[in-house]
Formats: C-alpha cells, structure tokens, sequence
C-alpha cells in the first residue's frame, strides 16, 4: 500500500470512528499526518505548518520531562478524555481536553483525536 493510500484508508477509519475529529498522529514518529484547519487556527498555526512535525513540538512539556510526555502519550493509547498543555505559536500555553481512539491500517498504528464536546 503506498503512502497515499494508507493516508486516505486512515482517514476513511477515522471519520468512521471519530467523525468531526481533529488531528491524527503517526504513532511511529509521533508526528501529525493530519490537522484540521479548525486545530490548527486555534493554537496559531496553519495545517501546513503542523503537518509532518512532531507532536511535542506543539505541547507545552518541557523536552527534558521525557516522562511526563511518556504519560501523555500512554494515556492516549487507552483513549478517552485527556488534558493536553497545547504551545501556541505565541508561546502562550492552553490546555484542551482532547478524546483519543487508536486506528490501525496496514499494521500501522495511528492516534485520533478530537477536542471533548466538539
């Protein structure tokens, strides 16, 4: 399956499971393959400027709080809700709580996200 085709099979699963939903994430590199414009316009950022970059780059963890980023990221593989510290592009920190679900295509696993009473 090439890299096209994975990516619309992904977000086919996603509508089906999460319809409405936000970003998704490729749990491989942990980085975004899909942002909506919604997303991105209220951290500050377009689609473009998030998509292919990883996710930390956008929450407000520091980079040596390895653990703490650890148990953001395992959270989200049992899904539900969860308060996720967003970095704007302005710096400003917000925090949104964020509903997680788990896709598979191909053996490839990816994380679905939408923000809580969306």
């Amino acid at each position: 399956m090439s890299t096209g085709e994975k990516i619309k099979e992904v977000l086919k699963k996603a509508e089906e499971i999460m319809p409405d939903f936000d970003t998704i994430i490729d749990i491989f590199d942990m980085s975004f393959i899909y942002v909506s414009e919604e997303s991105a316009r209220i951290a500050g950022y377009t689609p473009e400027e998030m998509i292919n970059e990883p996710i930390h780059q956008f929450m407000n963890i520091p980079a040596t709080d390895g653990e703490s980023f650890q148990n953001v990221m395992m959270k989200t593989m049992v899904g539900g809700n969860i308060e996720i510290p967003i970095k704007k592009k302005d710096g400003r920190e917000m925090r949104i709580i964020m509903n997680f679900k788990t896709i598979e295509i191909d053996n490839h696993p990816f994380i679905v996200t939408k923000a809580a009473g969306k």
